[in-house]
């Protein structure tokens, strides 16, 4: 069983039986809110809820709010450039000139800075600045074309990181059921608060996913992880942002604080770039996915490897077989040291989540057993990174979708129970009849006390299972926990 878990971009041009061959190997469906319309979204979701059913599986989905991503407007008959050439950046359409969403950003240009688009393949250099235009000088050759994305890694830009339309797409969010939601270009850990204020006046309180794309995040990793249930790397933004170099180091340290924090950590952008058009990844792509699952990241995302590109089934199949092997090789601490987690001091459960590790280490258990009623026990769990699976049990749909997104975590619904010889037998119930795991097969669980407490996870059992089957009528096992 892969213990990484694959994210999955999806656009309404996906067949429905493509899309159920693609559930059947990713783990989260992302929907990217910068490109189509409610009804694509709505044709994405409705299609993603049928077929968890049909798979019995727990899908979350992520939405992924557009942030202020500039792009090109209007490009007024300027089809391409070549080296040397001079076109100008207008705040209003003229002809000979492009336009970009966000004009009011050519009055904070300066001479000599950099403007890339379409991440970095087109560059210009600003020559001279005007009242309502900039006048820039083209340094490489290229298509222009409206929609791609503009970046100015040398201006400190004066907008907001949630806009009007990520406020309109928080109702989106809200009708469609969402699970996560992502938040562009976060600058600082305002930008976080800000948007969970606006899910709270709508209702919504669903774990937030900050994306670092932007320098200005880079000195504040730890708030930003801190305020956030999880964190991005989105390297393609990061790469034009920042100088190329930095980006295998600053990805390298985003995952390690991930870790000693206990959030995960999504790696994404490029993964299998290649794969958008030809049947096989590069040797190098292969790699990359390799050392980002060696360094310890939760999750690897696919864009447009899924979302529109000709092998969308090939993408997956290759990430979860590179994924598995990679597994085979992570080295399990024979001993964990609890120096290595900041996240573990003064807090009862992730001293539990750390006993029951080292427990199931010394042990050899077949499986970590955790109830959890808002997902914060698996995802300690998670962090130390066991090679048994992590069954996360919960009566909440909403925590079961959650924890798909932890390294090495499987869901598992019981009915929710007022006392714990209930709850222990419901969990049993559903590890013999959903898993491989039988009777007699030693677990580590932990729960808490009361029962169905949030944030109380204080218990930790070293189990044989079976032993609370006669608590009620064997028949009962029978019956299948249905998603």
């Amino acid at each position: 069983m892969r213990k990484t878990k694959i994210v999955a971009t999806l656009s309404s041009k996906i067949s429905f039986p493509t899309l159920k061959e693609m559930a059947k190997i990713f783990d989260c469906a992302r929907i990217n809110l910068s490109h189509g319309t409610f009804d694509d979204y709505k044709y994405i979701v409705d299609s993603i809820r049928q077929i968890e059913k049909q798979l019995n599986k727990y899908i979350p989905i992520l939405f992924d709010l557009s942030g202020p991503k500039i792009r090109v407007t209007s490009i007024n008959n300027i089809n391409s450039v070549n080296r040397g050439d001079k076109i100008i950046l207008s705040k209003t359409p003229i002809s000979g000139a492009i336009t970009i969403t966000f004009p009011e950003i050519i009055d904070c240009l300066k001479e000599g800075q950099r403007i890339y688009i379409d991440d970095g393949k087109i560059r210009f250099k600003v020559k001279e600045i005007k009242k309502d235009f900039a006048i820039l000088e083209c340094l490489t050759k290229g298509i222009l074309s409206i929609k791609k994305g503009v970046n100015f890694p040398d201006t400190k830009l004066p907008l907001p990181s949630l806009t009007e339309k990520d406020i309109n797409d928080i109702k989106i969010i809200k009708d469609l059921n969402g699970d996560f939601v992502a938040l562009s270009f976060v600058r600082h850990k305002n930008d976080i608060l800000e948007l969970r204020e606006e899910l709270f006046k709508n209702g919504l309180n669903i774990p937030i996913i900050a994306k670092i794309e932007r320098p200005e995040a880079i000195p504040i990793l730890d708030e930003i992880i801190d305020i956030s249930e999880g964190i991005m790397v989105a390297r393609g933004d990061l790469g034009v942002e920042l100088s190329l170099e930095k980006v295998p180091i600053i990805q390298k340290k985003i995952i390690e604080l991930c870790r000693e924090k206990g959030k995960p950590v999504i790696v994404a952008t490029q993964i299998l770039e290649t794969m958008v058009d030809k049947p096989e990844p590069t040797r190098a792509e292969i790699s990359d996915i390799a050392n980002a699952i060696f360094d310890g990241c939760d999750a690897l995302m696919l864009s447009g490897e899924t979302a529109y590109g000709q092998y969308p089934i090939e993408s997956l199949k290759v990430l979860d077989a590179v994924s598995k092997e990679t597994e085979l090789h992570i080295k399990e601490q024979k001993v964990i040291s609890m120096e290595d987690y900041h996240f573990l001091k003064g807090d009862p459960t992730s001293a539990i989540a750390f006993s029951a590790v080292n427990t199931a280490l010394n042990l050899n258990a077949k499986a970590i057993v955790c109830f959890t009623v808002s997902g914060h026990t698996a995802s300690i769990i998670s962090k130390f990174r066991p090679k048994k699976t992590v069954y996360a049990v919960s009566y909440k749909i909403s925590t079961l979708r959650k924890v798909c997104l932890f390294y090495g975590v499987q869901p598992l619904k019981v009915k929710k129970s007022t006392n714990t010889d209930d709850l222990m037998y419901e969990m049993e119930r559903s590890i013999l009849k959903n898993t491989k795991l039988k009777e007699d097969d030693l677990v580590i669980m932990t729960i808490g006390l009361p029962v169905a407490k949030e944030g109380n996870t204080n218990i930790l059992k070293i189990h044989n299972l079976g032993g609370y089957l006669p608590y009620k009528s064997k028949h009962l096992l029978n019956k299948k926990i249905k998603v």
